[in-house]
């Protein structure tokens, strides 16, 4: 028969525990070094998350960082700090892209048609990311404010007209209700 020291529950109170609304599961990985290292990854990779995450299993072979970028996902939307750190991660990335782009120096036509494309496709994701620094500006419109200076004799005027004008419709408006049949 298994010993329960202080702190460790049985298997049918843990169960319970699960089962009665409160914590189960497992724990998350993410630790406030995790999260720093994901976000220096993402901010100096021209990649996606995907493929960030895949090169950093490919050259690190380490097994602490998520294998899909949806659980990174998730925990932007859990964890407010990590929603901060993320956020600020791809805007360094959207700079660091865009810096790439004065990179490009292409020698054959072939290749300038590529390093165009790659440009396009770059300064369109700092646009998105970063709007305010690279992203299109609307064109400026004027709008002239007129202002209009109506006196009180002019006024009266136009009041008068008014008048006129409502008599001169009660005068055609039918006499049994407005109905309009005879």
């Amino acid at each position: 028969m298994a010993r329960f020291t202080h702190g460790q529950l049985s298997e049918s109170a843990a169960n319970t525990r699960r089962f009665n609304g409160r914590k189960g599961g497992r724990k998350t990985i993410l630790t406030r070094d995790l999260a720093k290292r994901i976000c220096e990854a993402i901010a100096t990779s021209p990649h996606s998350l995907q493929r960030t995450i895949d090169l950093h299993a490919e050259h690190n072979g380490a097994n602490d960082w998520p294998k899909h970028h949806t659980t990174i996902e998730e925990w932007r939307n859990k964890y407010p700090w990590f929603a901060a750190l993320f956020t600020r991660a791809r805007a360094m990335q959207a700079e660091f892209i865009a810096q790439t782009c004065l990179d490009f120096n292409p020698t054959e036509k072939d290749q300038a048609i590529c390093d165009r494309l790659r440009f396009d496709v770059r300064k369109w994701y700092a646009g998105k990311i970063l709007p305010r620094l690279y992203g299109e500006r609307p064109p400026e419109v004027n709008v002239a404010q007129v202002q209009a200076v109506i006196t009180p004799a002019k006024l009266e005027e136009l009041r008068a007209g008014l008048e006129e004008t409502r008599e001169a419709l009660r005068d055609k408006a039918p006499a049994n209700g407005g109905s309009g049949e005879p």
